[in-house]
C-alpha cells in the first residue's frame, strides 16, 4: 500500500503577508502591510510505502444434496465464516497487529449462513427456487443508537427452456436488509441521529445460448 499526502493552507487569493528576519512586517510605499502571491497553495508530500499482510476470515462449508431421479434435486448449505479471526501484520509497526486484532474482535462476529434451494425438471423446462440466510455480521451497531440486526434474506428464482439446440433462461434475487446512515458520528450515540434503512434490492438476468 502507498500512501499519498498534500499538504495545503487555505488563504485569501492566495496572498500572504510578508515579514522579515525579524518577524516584523514589511510595508509597502504608502506604508500598509506588503502581501506575496502564491502560485500555489498545495504541495505533494514524498509517498509513504506501507507493507502488511492481511488473514481473511476462515471458512468452512457443509452441505448435501437429494436428487429426485432426473426431475431435479433439492440442496441445501451452512457456511461458517470466522471474522473474528481475521488479522494484519506488518514488519514496519510491532503494535500494528495488536491493535487491529482488538478492533476485528470487538467489531465482528462469528456466523453461519444458511442457504437452501431446489430445481425442477419438467421436461425441457426448468424452474428453480432458493432462500439465503446471512445473520448479522458486526457486533457494533454502527451508525445507529439502540440494537439494529443488519441479518440479510435473499430469495431468488428463475426458469428456463433448453433443448438440443439452444437454451433460455431467466433468474431473479432479491435481498432485505436493514442499514443505518449518520453523516457525522460523536463519543455518546445519544447526542445525534441515524436515519435507519430497509434496504430491498432486485436483480434480474437473462441468458440465451446456442448449442454447436
Amino acid at each position: 500500500m502507498t500512501y499519498e499526502e498534500e499538504l495545503g493552507v487555505d488563504v485569501l487569493n492566495n496572498r500572504v503577508p510578508v515579514y522579515d528576519a525579524g518577524g516584523k512586517p514589511i510595508t509597502n510605499a504608502q506604508g500598509q502591510q506588503a502581501f506575496d502571491q502564491l502560485p500555489s497553495t498545495r504541495v505533494n508530500l514524498e509517498p509513504f510505502d506501507f507493507q502488511y499482510s492481511m488473514r481473511t476470515p476462515f471458512r468452512a462449508t457443509g452441505g448435501a444434496t437429494f436428487f429426485v431421479g432426473k426431475k431435479g434435486f433439492i440442496t441445501a448449505s451452512a457456511e461458517y465464516v470466522g471474522y473474528k479471526g481475521m488479522g494484519v501484520s506488518t514488519a514496519d509497526d510491532a503494535n500494528f497487529k495488536t491493535n487491529n486484532r482488538r478492533l476485528f474482535q470487538t467489531s465482528f462476529n462469528n456466523v453461519v449462513n444458511l442457504r437452501a434451494g431446489g430445481e425442477a425438471r419438467l421436461n425441457n423446462y426448468r424452474i428453480r427456487a432458493g432462500v439465503g440466510y446471512l445473520p448479522n455480521a458486526y457486533s457494533q451497531n454502527y451508525n445507529v443508537e439502540g440494537k439494529l440486526d443488519r441479518s440479510k434474506i435473499q430469495f431468488s428464482g428463475g426458469a428456463g427452456y433448453r433443448n438440443e439446440r439452444f437454451y433460455v433462461d431467466v433468474a431473479g434475487t432479491y435481498l432485505q436488509t436493514k442499514d443505518a446512515f449518520a453523516p457525522y458520528t460523536l463519543n455518546d450515540p445519544s447526542n445525534y441521529f441515524s436515519a435507519k434503512l430497509n434496504v430491498n434490492s432486485l436483480n434480474v438476468t437473462g441468458t440465451v445460448g446456442l448449442f454447436f
